[in-house]
């Protein structure tokens, strides 16, 4: 005898219903795993080199990376990259802790060329933080690379 009826339709809607839920939560899991891996992979990235250049800076997400600008006041005031920290050389040493709290967090340093955030970067590293300046080009550059600018 064919099973039919209403408690045969009930049964279909919470097996069809659980495999929605399985669907959901395999694929909340997937997002996870990829974006934890990709993190990781910033980061790791992050800790082989000794600089970066403009465009490879762009590749790096503000959400995961501090990108500290160590231009003055005026220069920031007329542009930086969106979401990123400013600490002017002339602060530098007096204010680092404060707007760098964490040594671990992962940290790329910008100006306008490169020669303040090479100084700035051998600061911070002797200090025991993980920071690498942008070269061969700073904050135009690095929003020619594709890079947002923020007031």
């Amino acid at each position: 005898m064919a099973d039919s009826g209403p408690n045969h339709m009930n049964r279909h809607r919470m097996q069809h219903g659980s495999t929605r839920d399985t669907l959901k939560y395999l694929f909340l899991t997937l997002t996870l795993i990829f974006t934890v891996t990709i993190s990781n992979a910033q980061e790791y990235a992050l800790n082989d080199r000794i600089s970066l250049k403009p465009n490879e800076a762009s590749q790096f997400d503000t959400a995961t990376t501090i990108f500290l600008d160590v231009r003055t006041d005026k220069e920031w005031l007329n542009g930086h990259i969106k979401g990123a920290k400013h600490l002017p050389l002339k602060r530098f040493k007096a204010d680092l802790e404060s707007v760098i709290t964490d040594k671990n967090s992962p940290v790329i340093v910008y100006c306008a060329s490169g020669g303040r955030a090479i100084a700035a970067s051998k600061y911070m590293n002797h200090l025991g933080y993980k920071a690498i300046p942008v070269i061969e080009g700073g904050f135009i550059q690095m929003l020619s690379a594709g890079m947002t600018a923020e007031k």
